[in-house]
This record gives C-alpha cells, structure tokens and sequence, in this order.
C-alpha cells in the first residue's frame, strides 16, 4: 500500500486514509487467488482539548423533539425533563437548542436559538412545564422539527460547519398522523435529504442528522432504527429502562460534540493502466456503495467522531495479464485508487486524501502473509450481514433458520486464525452474537428484548459507532468523549 499524499502533507490530517490488500504479494500461479480482499480505512484524530469549553470544536444546533403522550405521564416524562436541563448546561454560547413536543398534535415549544440567558431561562421554564397526555403523533414531531431546523439553516450564511441533530425520543407506536412506515421513512428521507455539491469549491450545507431514542420495551424499534438510517449518520438508541435515559443522551451529546469530518465520501476506481492487466473492481462490501458505472463505486460515510474509524471492504479481481515486454518479473501493480472528500469542522474547510494499494504479483507461487486488520474488517462484514438476515427470519417467526445463521458466524469467528481471534473488535463480535442468540431463544423472548438488542448490536457493528445507553458497557468504538459525557450525565441525574 502506497498513500500519494504522505509526503505532501506538513501536518497531520483531520481523517487519514489507508488503503491495505488482504495480501500485499500474489504470486500469479498460487491457488485460489484470482480475487483479494482490499480494505480502505479512515482514522479520526482526537480533539486536542476534551474540556467541556473546548472552543475547537464545531457549533452545534440540537432540536429535541419529546414524545409526552399519556404514556410518558410520571417517572418517565420527569427523568426527560431532568435530562434535557442537564444537556443544555453542556451548550457553549455558540451552540443552538429548539424544543419539539408531540402527543396528538405537535408543537414547537422553543424556536432554535442561541443560549442567551433570556433563552436558557426560557428553555428551563418551558421544560419544567411539559405535562403528559394524548396520542403518538409521530410523524408530527418529526416534520415540526425537521422543519426548523430547515428554516433556520435557510437563515445562516455562514455557518455551513455546523453540526445540526434532531433528538427524537419515544416509547410508543405511531397512532396518528402518517403511521405507515415506508409512507414516514420517506418524509424523513425527503426532509433530511442533502445539497448537492457544486463542484469542488463549493461546500453543501451541514447536514441534518436523527438519533431516535426508544424508550421501553414497546416502542417500535424497527422503525426508529428505519428512520435513523434514513438521515446521514443517524443513531437508533435503545433506552432499557428509566436509568439508561440520562446515559444514552449524554452518549449521542458526547458524539455530536466532538464531529471533526461531514460529508465523508470515498471514491473508488481501478488505474488505467490496471484496468488492462485485468483487474476489475467487482463489489464493495457497504450498504452505503453506489455504482457510479464504468468501474467506480463511491460510499457516502456522512461524519465522524474524533477517535472513530472507518473500514470499507472491496472485493477487486486481480492483474493476470502479464504482457512479455520485458515487465519486471515481479511487478507492483496498483490495483485499486481510492480518494477521500470531507469537510474539515476542526480546520473548516473542504479537505481531500488519495492512496493507492499496490500488489506485487511475481511470477510462481509467492503468497505474503495475510493482513491482520483486512481479515478482521472481512469478518466484521461477514457477522454484520448474517445478523441481518438472522432478524429478518426472526421477525418472520422462523427463529430455528435464524439461530442457525449466527451458530455459522460464530463457529467463523472461532475458526479464524489465532491473531484474528485475539484481535479485540473479534472478541467483542464473538460476545455480541453470543448475546444475540440468547435473545433469539423462542419467539417470546425476541419480541419481550431480543429484537431491540439485535437491532442495537447489528447497527454498532454496521456503522462502526457505539449508540447504547448504560454507562458500564466496554465497546471498541466508544470514544473517550462519548464515553466520558454518558458518564457525566448518569453521575448528574
């Protein structure tokens, strides 16, 4: 692997690229390698200051939209109230707070502001006052507040570096306004849709992201986690219990306020001069991919946490044709050209990274050892789409299919080679699907629980990115900030 821009760069990027094959020497006579594994992973850096002022970091516009129908009445409506005080002492005076409420109607209480003391005091007020009661108009708080946010980011010229989040917190099943899902997974869609780029000079406006906190055990999982993923970089967090609430705010607030990179996009194309050695780009391993024809593919990843990674895994045919010009009997071929575009919220501009993996293809039966890091990301792929597949047969009732799916994964995990096996994103899978077959032991137990952690567990595995509630639970891709804010809010409650 060869990176273009290393000896271009003075300073460290916001987000590095580095682009490794499964093995970087393919002797062109070994066995079974006509294709290769190709893994192109993105690394955060950290906030150089993790203080609570920390002025390095991006402004924010946070708009909660709370459901209080009668079935938030008591403990439930009382510990939101308290959690929502606690997230507007995290806002720096920069930072911007609406509140939404929906029961039967939907209501914008307080307009997006910045947090003047007139507007605190007015937030404090206006969350003190919130009762319960009525229906679950859904759809309706999501509009009223997706709506704000809209008009506010038509008012801003200056401002396209925000960090703009919608809280959505439930506990119920949409029962008015628009109920159907594909009919309200639309509108979400349509209302957080982003700009267009123009050109390469040009920055879209922030995007408009939703982290959807369902709270208890009867509110429609499914759905929010539809929703969620239907806006870029959207979270579905499952709220267990009355404990967990504080947390799993603090945990999505500690994201939020630590966003270096949005609009993250990877390019990939194979090189001209590969492409006639016969090497062909045959599918990348994201749910995110597009096929932008004529061999290139590009991955819209939306944002990134300080600390966080990113690995997008592609399946590349490799060079075997070897004209007899004299070539090199042991060539290094690029194979596959990968470019990053983002937006830089630490250094606030438009940034871009190129690398370019090579592969050694020599004449005989070469082979170099395998790449750690690739082997473990091709697994993580792997688990990710079996658990899928085990909570769509699941949730058909056909629990005896789906438990036998992950048994395979998990003896896949168990069978992989010994480094593999230590690696600790592979320990932690090997548990997680531990966990996810118990909650898939009878019908009864996937609807009382199971489903809402299996839909937890395949969306951190999915998008690389911890969103639970609770604070004592070790992850390999919880952030020191995220980590350290759902601390702080489960100590303050």
């Amino acid at each position: 692997m060869k990176n273009k821009t290393d000896d271009m760069m003075d300073v460290d990027p916001t987000v590095q690229l580095v682009v490794r094959s499964r093995q970087n020497v393919i002797g062109r006579d070994a066995v079974d390698t006509k294709t290769t594994e190709v893994c192109a992973t993105l690394q955060a850096c950290d906030l150089a200051n993790e203080d609570d002022d920390d002025e390095s970091r991006a402004p924010v516009d946070i708009l909660v939209s709370l459901d209080v129908s009668g079935s938030m009445a008591g403990s439930k409506l009382e510990l939101c109230k308290e959690t929502l005080q606690m997230l507007l002492r995290q806002l720096k005076k920069d930072d911007r707070f609406g509140l939404v409420t929906f029961s039967t109607v939907a209501h914008l209480h307080l307009p997006l502001r910045r947090l003047d003391k007139k507007h605190l005091r007015d937030a404090l007020d206006s969350i003190r006052a919130l009762r319960a009661s009525g229906a679950t108009n859904l759809s309706g708080g999501i509009v009223t507040a997706a709506e704000e946010l809209t008009r506010q980011m038509g008012n801003d010229n200056d401002d396209q570096h925000r960090v703009r989040s919608v809280f959505l917190l439930t506990d119920g099943f949409a029962n008015q306004g628009v109920t159907d899902a594909n009919t309200l997974s639309g509108i979400v869609e349509n209302l957080f849709s982003q700009h267009p780029v123009v050109g390469d000079r040009t920055p879209r406006k922030s995007p408009m992201t939703m982290h959807c906190f369902g709270y208890g055990e009867h509110h429609d999982d499914t759905l929010l986690r539809r929703l969620s993923n239907s806006t870029p970089g959207g979270t579905y967090y499952y709220v267990q219990n009355d404990s967990n609430v504080t947390s799993a705010f603090g945990d999505a607030l500690g994201g939020i306020l630590s966003v270096v990179a949005q609009n993250v996009t990877l390019h990939f194309q194979v090189p001209d001069e590969a492409k006639h050695l016969g090497v062909v780009l045959e599918h990348v391993y994201h749910d995110k991919a597009t096929d932008c024809g004529d061999g290139r593919f590009q991955v819209q990843l939306h944002d990134l946490y300080a600390e966080e990674s990113r690995d997008v895994v592609c399946r590349i045919r490799l060079a075997n044709r070897f004209p007899d010009d004299g070539m090199d009997d042991n060539p290094s071929i690029p194979h596959l050209a990968v470019q990053l575009t983002y937006v830089d919220t630490v250094r606030k501009c438009l940034a871009k990274e190129d690398a370019i993996c090579v592969i050694d293809r020599p004449k005989g039966k070469t082979l170099s050892a395998v790449e750690e890091h690739v082997a473990v990301q091709a697994l993580r792929v792997e688990a990710v789409r079996e658990m899928a597949r085990a909570q769509e047969l699941s949730r058909a009732g056909q629990m005896e299919e789906a438990r036998a799916r992950m048994q395979r994964v998990s003896l896949q995990t168990r069978s992989a080679a010994p480094n593999v096996q230590q690696h600790p994103l592979v320990q932690q899978l090997q548990g997680d699907l531990d966990e996810v077959q118990e909650g898939m032991r009878s019908v009864a137990t996937f609807r009382a629980g199971g489903s809402k952690a299996l839909n937890s567990t395949v969306q951190s595995h999915e998008m690389q990115r911890f969103a639970a509630s609770g604070t004592g639970r070790v992850c390999v891709y919880r952030s020191k900030k995220k980590t350290a804010m759902a601390r702080k809010f489960h100590t303050m409650k």
